[in-house]
Order: structure tokens, then C-alpha cells, then sequence
């Protein structure tokens, strides 16, 4: 048996959410795609435990799209000691997050509601780690590889920085990305291509 609650938000549309008796974990779609959910935290928690294994030193991070907060967690599972700025663009699922406790609050996380591409130039941080994951419906956001959107993530990142972008099952964007960037290696878990790329 499952409890469900549908919000309707006009960045958005529908969101659902959603727990089984027997998972226990609330759980958030959009439109029939997952945001977070059993199959996102798994694809998150897999990628940031590789990264935590080669990258213990990093302070900041940048996420690009809340989803339900799922993956704001694992961060600061894998990153404890790390300060966490999201971006979300839609409030509804700001308050969808806060009021299902999908992630737990604390004087170094900061949710910056507003578009991510013009809440960048705006930040004044450089990130160790920035982690796009901008969809709409199942297809990633198309300004997510516009030039001008790649130069100001590059410009976002510190010296050494990270930047993993997910683009589930368009892993031929990976190509313009690469352009941007000396390094590159990619991750995949079923259906889901995450890129990682740095200088």
C-alpha cells in the first residue's frame, strides 16, 4: 500500500509524492519521471562514493536542481564537512522538500530559489564540485549545453574543481561538454549517463 499527495506547480506541472509501507522513504516525481526516488539516490550515492574516494578535500558544492532533495543528502553524507548552495527554480518543490524532511537542514546548506544559469553569475563562490541535474520530463535542459551556460560553470569551478553533469539517456551531449574540458570520464547506472569533467 502506498500514500500519495499531488502538488500542482506551474514551473512544473503535476508532482507527486509518494511512500510505500514497505520502503518508508518519501519519494518525488514530476510528469511520470523521477526526481528522487529508490532508483536516484542509488545513481547519486554510486557516483559521489567514487567521487569521495579520489576527492576527500572538497568544501563546496554546487547542485543545479533540487529534485526532491534526495541528492543533497548524499552529498552531505559523502561531504559532511562541505558547504551546500541549490539552486532550484521551482518553489514548489522547495517546499516539497522542506516539508517531507527530504533532506536534513543545517547552517551550511542555502537553497537559492531562481533559474541556475541566472543565479550563477550572481555567486561569488568557487565550487569543488558542481552537479547539474536540469530536466524536463526526461529530457535534460537544452541550455545546459549552450556555450554560454558551459563557460559559466567552468568559470564556477575552483582550480581543481569538478564538474558532473547528468543527461540520462542523451549521453551524446557529452560530446559538446567535452570541448569545455582537458578531462573527462563517464558514469553510467541502467538508463542514467552522468559525466564528470574537470581541468
Amino acid at each position: 500500500m502506498k500514500l500519495f499527495k499531488t502538488f500542482i506547480s506551474k514551473k512544473n506541472g503535476e508532482i507527486v509524492v509518494w511512500r510505500s509501507y514497505l520502503i518508508g522513504a518519501w519519494q518525488v516525481g514530476v510528469n511520470n519521471c523521477d526526481q528522487t526516488t529508490i532508483y536516484t539516490n542509488r545513481i547519486w550515492k554510486k557516483l559521489t562514493q567514487k567521487l569521495a574516494l579520489k576527492h576527500e578535500n572538497i568544501c563546496t558544492v554546487l547542485i543545479g536542481g533540487l529534485g526532491g532533495g534526495g541528492h543533497l543528502s548524499i552529498v552531505k553524507k559523502f561531504f559532511p564537512n562541505s558547504r551546500v548552495d541549490v539552486i532550484e527554480h521551482d518553489p514548489v518543490m522547495i517546499d516539497i522538500a522542506r516539508i517531507y524532511r527530504m533532506y536534513k537542514p543545517s547552517k551550511d546548506i542555502k537553497i537559492i530559489e531562481g533559474d541556475m544559469f541566472a543565479v550563477l553569475p550572481t555567486l561569488t563562490t568557487k565550487y569543488d564540485l558542481i552537479c547539474v541535474d536540469l530536466f524536463f520530463g526526461e529530457e535534460p535542459s537544452p541550455i545546459t549545453v549552450k556555450n554560454e551556460s558551459l563557460k559559466l560553470l567552468t568559470n564556477s569551478l575552483s582550480q581543481d574543481g569538478i564538474l558532473v553533469i547528468n543527461m540520462y539517456k542523451r549521453k551524446e551531449f557529452f560530446e559538446i561538454i567535452k570541448l569545455h574540458f582537458q578531462y573527462a570520464e563517464e558514469y553510467q547506472y541502467r538508463d542514467s549517463h552522468l559525466g564528470m569533467f574537470w581541468n
